[in-house]
């Protein structure tokens, strides 16, 4: 389009930003810059290799599989993967293994052991002949306290895992309502693989979750810590959607069996 249009870098700018907030874009008009040739090479690349690669596998796929479907740089990148694992499955020859575990018991407690790795069955078989008439003793017992961590942010494909493993939603239904509230300004975009969080929403949400708990610990983990992606994860757009019902429709034909 700046080739096009005769445009003069004297006199074009652009802005970039993140995420679609109020903030963010505000942020991004005060602070405009110049177009990055270096981007628009790689963008172009990237359509260059596209059509390389696409325009020839797509067709091996309308034939084996479906047609309509498309590949490019990313998907002929996972046929690759997909069919050199199949490969690697149908060379694979079988072997048995055997996990040996047992029951002790004495007058007070029982409780279950097992062998930390598995064994051959000459293996097992000879370490139960040794076991006969053996008299067993706990040494020690170790105490650890658990933790347990909350599941990450949504993505694009744990939504469509979880609204499938809760909801019995398939895929189309799950992203038409994710659609729905995108256009109704209640979520950010819903296409995303990132876990990246802006400092701005983490403030937020810490700030909400402080009015109804009395103590909080912040940890980012080391995935957010290490997130330096253009891209946001899916969020609401306001935290004070929390507080009223939803104004959009939520209408879903749910596939009952009985």
């Amino acid at each position: 389009m700046f080739e096009s249009l005769g445009l003069t870098d004297e006199k074009t700018e652009r802005i970039v930003f993140n995420e679609i907030t109020k903030s963010a874009i505000l942020r991004a008009v005060e602070n405009p810059r110049k177009i990055n040739k270096e981007l628009v090479d790689a963008q172009q690349a990237r359509r260059v290799l596209d059509r390389l690669v696409g325009y020839e596998l797509s067709p091996v796929l309308w034939k084996s599989i479906q047609r309509g479907l498309s590949a490019g740089r990313v998907q002929s990148v996972a046929v690759r993967l997909i069919v050199e694992k199949e490969r690697e499955i149908e060379a694979h020859v079988p072997a048995s293994s055997f996990k040996v575990s047992g029951v002790c018991t004495d007058e007070k407690i029982s409780f279950k052991a097992e062998v930390s790795k598995n064994l051959q069955e000459e293996e097992a078989r000879q370490f139960l002949e040794q076991c006969v008439g053996t008299q067993y003793k706990v040494e020690s017992v170790e105490k650890r306290p658990g933790k347990r961590s909350p599941a990450a942010p949504f993505t694009t494909s744990t939504l469509q895992q979880e609204a499938s493993r809760k909801l019995g939603y398939s895929v189309s239904q799950t992203m038409t309502l994710a659609q729905r509230l995108y256009e109704a300004g209640h979520i950010t975009y819903m296409r995303t693989d990132s876990f990246n969080l802006s400092n701005l929403r983490s403030q937020e949400l810490l700030h909400t979750w402080s009015l109804n708990m009395d103590k909080i610990t912040t940890k980012r983990g080391s995935l957010i810590q290490k997130a330096k992606e253009h891209k946001k994860l899916m969020r609401l757009l306001d935290q004070r959607i929390l507080e009223r019902q939803l104004p959009v429709q939520m209408t879903v034909r749910r596939n009952c069996t009985s």
